[in-house]
């Protein structure tokens, strides 16, 4: 990590890991412990340690005036809050800002953020501490949630994504979920998914100007 740190000439602070279990829990507390840094005033940028740079890594970066976050780096899994904590493969919801950004609304991704706000600092302290002592939930599903209450833009090709090789044997599927082009999301009006075999239907809805989310469509049909 603090190599990654050098090569990009980065100007940086290492925080240590937490080794909880399960592992999650320990990852929440790392963030937490770097929001609460005293070097942590915004702009800043957290990358945690399973990170590896792209061929799209850029410095000067492209930030939206009115941008409190920004990610450089993706996922493909995304909310629906019916669901609750859970994040799902392919569920993503973005909208096109310009050539190189998109606007995210519910995308689980923490492992290269941007805060360029105190608003975005505070509310992510918040679900940091929610998500780790009454939720239980990984931390960038709590981060995910609080898109609908920020102006959240990412890179839609990555600048930094999770490297198989940085990863338990467990999570060797990382590299293939965070190294995806945003703006090649295909556009879906609905989505079908299968959980605790139930199986949702959920409809992309327009929940104010600007802002998207999955609403669950009737009740849960077992499968």
């Amino acid at each position: 990590m603090t190599d990654l740190c050098d090569r990009l000439e980065l100007n940086w602070t290492f925080i240590k890991g937490s080794d909880c279990s399960p592992t999650y829990l320990g990852t929440n507390i790392s963030h937490l412990r770097a929001y609460r840094h005293d070097q942590a005033k915004p702009p800043f940028l957290i990358l945690e340690d399973d990170c590896e740079v792209t061929e799209y890594y850029s410095n000067p970066l492209e930030i939206p005036t009115d941008a409190d976050i920004v990610y450089l780096g993706v996922s493909s899994c995304g909310i629906a809050p019916a669901l609750g904590g859970r994040a799902l493969e392919g569920a993503v919801i973005v909208t096109d800002f310009s050539e190189q950004l998109c606007r995210v609304h519910n995308m689980t991704s923490a492992h290269a953020v941007l805060y360029v706000t105190e608003k975005a600092q505070q509310l992510a302290i918040e679900q940091s501490l929610l998500c780790t002592i009454d939720r239980f939930w990984p931390f960038d599903v709590g981060l995910a949630e609080i898109q609908s209450q920020l102006n959240a833009y990412a890179y839609k090709k990555p600048m930094l994504y999770q490297a198989n090789a940085l990863q338990g044997k467990d999570k060797q599927f990382m590299e293939k979920m965070t190294k995806i082009d945003l703006g090649k999301i295909p556009v879906r009006e609905t989505m079908k998914t299968a959980v605790d075999n139930n199986v949702h239907f959920f409809k992309l809805t327009e929940t104010e100007k600007g802002r998207w989310q999955w609403v669950l469509m009737g009740k849960p049909k077992e499968s």
